[in-house]
């Protein structure tokens, strides 16, 4: 994806690891567990894991973003390269799943995460809230802005789907890509989980477990465990 390769070099900087999302995994997975990071990217999540004595990997859908060879697989989400029940923990976050092209394509990515999660293990899924965003017909998200990166997102609003650019300033110039995604809503994610082997754990605004409003938070975090 041309969005993606544009914003390589700047990956980590524009999307710092989040200690509060280390902390829940500590939380929820065993000691030294397996942990999988769907959407990986550079992959420094998961090298804070390593250094944390989980054995993590992660699997990632553009070459280019790859950071942490050693422990990433290149893959597509929707048919992941591993053994049923190989994992005590997932997570997939930074808005990954709504890389999706429909509902049944979630339906799919859930049900390839519930197959390669353990039995009792834990599956922590990050989107954005787009009951609340396609209600507001919001045009533009947040500013990201750090020392040496301005990235600007804006929403343009398709039949199903939202075309979403980013325009990425750093001190060598101004570039622009955009990708299309699907606006997977909280009420279409806890369907899908309802129909596969997945419990809902809970619903937050944040990795530090923030109450979530359905009429007003940006993030949309839920934590499901394979019951079966």
């Amino acid at each position: 994806m041309d969005f993606y390769k544009m914003l390589s070099k700047h990956y980590d900087e524009i999307f710092p690891v989040s200690m509060d999302l280390v902390n829940m995994v500590k939380e929820l997975a065993p000691e030294g567990g397996s942990v999988l990071d769907v959407g990986c990217a550079t992959g420094a999540f998961i090298r804070k894991l390593c250094n944390e004595g989980f054995d993590a990997s992660g699997l990632e859908y553009v070459p280019e973003l790859v950071g942490f060879p050693e422990r990433t697989k290149i893959g597509d989400m929707h048919h992941l390269p591993y053994e049923d029940s190989t994992f005590d923990t997932l997570i997939c976050t930074g808005n990954t799943l709504a890389h999706v092209s429909s509902k049944e394509g979630a339906e799919q990515v859930l049900k390839e995460f519930s197959r390669v999660l353990k039995k009792g293990g834990k599956a922590v899924i990050q989107i954005l809230n787009y009951e609340m965003i396609l209600k507001k017909q919001l045009r533009e998200l947040p500013l990201i802005q750090t020392e040496n990166v301005r990235f600007k997102r804006s929403y343009e609003y398709l039949q199903n789907h939202i075309r979403f650019t980013g325009k990425l300033t750093v001190s060598s110039g101004t570039d622009d890509s955009y990708v299309v995604l699907y606006p997977l809503t909280e009420s279409e994610l806890s369907e899908i989980a309802d129909n596969l082997n997945l419990r809902e754990l809970g619903t937050f605004s944040s990795f530090a477990k923030a109450v979530f409003s359905k009429n007003d938070s940006m993030p949309l975090i839920k934590i499901f465990e394979k019951f079966d």
